[in-house]
């Protein structure tokens, strides 16, 4: 022990009962070899592997709201209430028809690893007779329409993405 209050131990530490830290412990690599249990938040900066996941409690998605790139020949009004991973796309239509085809791209603001699964169902009832599709990348995805939208309605959709 130095006179600051510090010590300098070189090689291993064996401790057969519980450690109390009060301040911060700071470790360039942890292996628990049981249950750990931690009792504020957890932040990790870095990749998190998890073999197995239980939530008890709501599972909420952050970050930042995909960037929209109109598609349509008469672009309705587009807006995303969302992220990366989930969120409302609100579609808008003005006093015309929007023609079947390419609707919107979300442009995504970190891209994936590889090619996510997109899952997106109608949020209200305008929705729920519209047909379309999706067309997924790594860094986007497009809102295809088989069938026309009619004019001055309010469409809403909800999407989850997962890779």
């Amino acid at each position: 022990q130095n006179g600051n209050g510090s010590i300098s131990l070189q090689g291993n530490l064996s401790v057969s009962g519980n450690l109390d830290i009060s301040g911060y412990a700071r470790l360039s690599s942890l292996v628990v070899g049981g249950n750990a249990e931690f009792g504020g938040n957890v932040t990790v900066d870095g990749t998190l592997n998890i073999k197995r996941l239980t939530i008890a409690g709501h599972f909420t998605t952050t970050g930042e709201v995909p960037r929209i790139e109109l598609l349509a020949v008469n672009p309705p009004l587009v807006t995303i209430d969302g992220n990366d991973t989930s969120g409302t796309i609100k579609i808008v239509t003005g006093s015309e028809v929007v023609a079947a085809g390419d609707l919107v791209k979300a442009i995504f603001n970190g891209t994936y690893d590889k090619k996510p699964w997109l899952f997106i169902n109608a949020a209200n009832l305008e929705s729920a007779n519209v047909q379309l599709y999706r067309d997924v990348n790594t860094g986007y995805f497009i809102i295809k329409l088989v069938s026309p939208l009619d004019s001055n309605k309010t469409y809403e959709f909800d999407y989850f993405i997962v890779q």
